[in-house]
């Protein structure tokens, strides 16, 4: 199995991201190539990770590319994690020229018209990933790290042929309170217990056992995002991926 991260420059990412695949026992030997139009960066990440991988005793292959294509050929799994034009000055200007007028943004890389900026400037680079993702791994699956997510990956859906999923790592810090409103803080205390996988803090909530009056299956199955990797099966996961790329999206 092939992954291929597109912006690799960006390391908290890279390292996140890929430091869970590494710690999965379903993928064991795969391959993991590394884009970033940014040499430096890009080299930085590489040696991040081949150090991960090898602290971590795990078997994936690592490589780094300049040409996307070459990173794209053959791969089953895209993560885009790109960001067009940079903090300065794109993202600097998405803040300057609405407080120009009055607007006032907290983030500005989702909504309103920072997201809308940012958007714009990151779909043609988008087309230019779509031509080279239907070329050489049509059957891939994109998933997207990159805001605004939903503009971007609405965009994909729409006017490419890539299959595509919008991901946010955001859900990470969101999920432990979302239980708050539906049962109250005395149910998020007593019912839902909290894991947390060692590699990056990706986490889910699940019923605790041995508890009367505890969270139902389903209702559990609600709060789960991810098994902890030291709780992920050796089998299964690998499958989930691929039912998930061929099963749902397949034509």
């Amino acid at each position: 199995m092939k992954i291929c991260f597109l912006g690799a420059g960006s390391s908290v990412f890279a390292k996140n991201i890929l430091g869970d695949c590494i710690l999965t026992p379903s993928l064991e030997d795969f391959h993991i190539s590394l884009h970033d139009i940014n040499e430096k960066r890009l080299d930085e990440s590489y040696r991040l990770v081949s150090m991960l991988n090898k602290n971590l005793n795990g078997r994936a292959t690592i490589t780094e590319h300049l040409d996307r294509r070459e990173a794209l050929e053959g791969a089953d799994f895209i993560v885009n994690a790109i960001q067009v034009g940079g903090y300065k000055p794109c993202t600097v200007t998405d803040f300057r020229v609405p407080a120009k007028y009055g607007l006032k943004q907290t983030i500005g890389d989702t909504l309103g018209i920072g997201g809308i900026m940012r958007g714009l400037r990151t779909f043609p680079v988008l087309r230019d990933f779509a031509d080279d993702i239907e070329a050489v791994c049509p059957d891939a699956l994109f998933l997207n790290y990159t805001n605004p997510m939903a503009m971007l990956t609405g965009y994909l859906l729409k006017y490419t042929k890539v299959k595509t999923v919008g991901l946010c790592h955001s859900v990470q810090a969101c999920v432990p309170t979302s239980s708050i409103p539906r049962y109250g803080r005395q149910a998020r205390r007593r019912k839902v217990g909290y894991l947390r996988n060692k590699s990056s803090g990706v986490a889910r909530l699940r019923p605790r056992q041995g508890r009367q009056g505890s969270v139902s299956r389903s209702q559990g199955a609600l709060f789960e995002r991810r098994r902890p990797l030291e709780r992920q099966s050796e089998a299964g996961d690998h499958e989930d991926l691929r039912l998930l790329r061929d099963g749902v999206f397949g034509t």
